[in-house]
């Protein structure tokens, strides 16, 4: 796998579980904006899923924070 790939795949990361959007919306605009092989397997891995997928807690406690602090 090149760097560029990984590069692709740690921004489809972001885009799924940093954003803040729900996973189906995300995973739509996901869609739009990456189309790499290895994306497309993440995203059609992840869409697939029937018992979900476990989320990025950093995100939930940045979050908190964040919502503290306004």
């Amino acid at each position: 796998m090149s760097a560029a790939e990984r590069q692709e795949l740690k921004q489809v990361y972001l885009a799924l579980f940093r954003e803040g959007k729900n996973l189906r919306d995300a995973l739509a605009a996901a869609r739009q904006k990456f189309s790499s092989e290895p994306a497309r397997v993440m995203l059609d891995f992840i869409a697939a899923s029937k018992r979900g997928v476990c989320f990025d807690i950093g995100a939930r406690k940045e979050r908190a924070a964040n919502q503290e602090t306004d």
